[in-house]
């Protein structure tokens, strides 16, 4: 397994130095995800979808987490643009 702290912290870090990154921020969101930081994961998923810059794995897993947090006609828009 991975050290799941580490990789939040040097992401988190990376997102911090250059927040136009939009890749560092959706895999940012990814790992918060994973660590069960729901709201943190939302929003930045939301602020990568608003760039326009992602793809379908980015939409699933936008989905995915505004379905955990019982958002559901968040959820289904997400899924839609996957």
């Amino acid at each position: 397994g991975g050290n799941l702290p580490e990789a939040l912290a040097l992401v988190s870090a990376a997102s911090t130095t250059n927040p136009a990154d939009m890749e560092a921020l959706a895999h940012l969101a990814t790992l918060q995800h994973a660590a069960g930081l729901l709201e943190d994961a939302l929003r930045n998923f939301q602020t990568v979808a608003r760039s326009d810059t992602c793809g379908l794995e980015l939409y699933n897993n936008y989905g995915v987490v505004a379905r955990e947090l019982g958002q559901g006609e968040e959820a289904v828009a997400a899924f839609e643009r996957a």
